[in-house]
């Protein structure tokens, strides 16, 4: 088996290779021996409409074998979408020459079919990796899944608590069973999935936005550290309204910016005192805060001691 596994990952490293019907069907007989299905329902859609997406399959498995591969190059006539998802453990991804190194709480999303794709059980993975999966099947399936990975990528993340996810594990029946589904519930299952998928998606874009603002924001105040800056001031550098850079500044560093901006040019008040013979008062006036009080109040507060002593014994700051 160990010379199976060797030939069908040789795919993975050169996608020219023919894949021929005797190597399809050597991963077809080897692939179901390194996994083992926990539990599985297929899914029969009385009269299902030919365009509608509709779930087929739900199942959950497990593995903690080295041998566990899955390739698109392999399941030429899989026509359906997948969605993994990783309940524990860790799994890896490949898609379009880019792996993803996935865990808990975390799932992706492909066509079965899609040559560029495929997934295995990470030699170094310290746990089994298990997993709920859904195969969407439909004329629109395919196109749905694909606009959702051109504009977000194949992984996404949702809590396990997910409703969702909770639907998906509320077919764990035993086994193997059958459950049919009216076309519209079916259409509603699948919607609610890609629907998950793509607000989850968006949550993630609005998380990229924020910490592309906070990054810049930071720039800005690093390196007008020796002069006043205000947060309107700041605002205005980053073309946002003060309300809004509040608003991420909190949800993303837990302090409003007016605080991270004082921090910030105390930092450079303690590296002009290890490093100057500036007084405390010349210090306070180079950072914007010219009230000797203020100034050593302020730096007591964040660093536990007054400017006078910090010189003295502080540890010097990397700036």
């Amino acid at each position: 088996m160990g010379d199976t596994f060797k030939r069908l990952r040789a795919y993975e490293r050169n996608r020219d290779l023919p894949v021929t019907p005797e190597v399809i069907a050597e991963w077809q007989r080897v692939h179901p021996s390194t996994w083992i299905p926990l539990w599985g329902q297929s899914l029969e859609v009385r009269n299902p409409s030919p365009h509608w997406p509709r779930p087929e399959i739900v199942g959950c498995g497990q593995t903690d074998d080295p041998l566990y591969y899955s390739d698109g190059l392999l399941r030429p006539d899989d026509h359906y979408t997948v969605f993994h998802y990783v309940l524990s453990g860790e799994a890896t991804f490949k898609s379009a020459n880019r792996e993803y190194r996935l865990r808990a709480g975390q799932g992706f999303l492909f066509e079965a079919d899609d040559p560029t794709t495929g997934f295995w059980y990470p030699p170094d993975a310290r746990v089994p990796w298990r997993f709920v999966f859904v195969t969407l099947v439909g004329a629109t399936s395919c196109t749905l899944v694909r606009d959702l990975i051109a504009r977000y990528g194949p992984c996404f993340d949702l809590p396990r608590t997910h409703g969702t996810i909770s639907r998906l594990m509320a077919f764990d029946h035993g086994p193997f069973f059958i459950t049919e589904m009216h076309p519209v519930d079916a259409m509603e299952l699948a919607m609610e999935l890609l629907l998950s998928l793509a607000t989850a998606g968006r949550q993630s874009e609005v998380l990229d936005a924020r910490g592309s603002l906070v990054k810049a924001a930071i720039g800005a105040v690093n390196a007008a550290a020796d002069r006043p800056i205000s947060v309107t001031e700041l605002a205005n550098m980053l073309s946002v309204s003060r309300e809004h850079l509040s608003r991420v500044f909190r949800q993303q560093l837990g302090i409003p910016p007016q605080e991270f901006i004082l921090r910030q040019k105390l930092r450079l008040a303690a590296h002009l005192l290890k490093e100057t013979q500036l007084t405390g008062k010349e210090i306070g006036i180079r950072v914007g805060v010219s009230a000797p009080p203020v100034f050593a109040r302020a730096f007591r507060k964040v660093f536990g001691m007054t400017p006078g002593a910090f010189r003295e014994r502080g540890t010097p700051l990397l700036r």
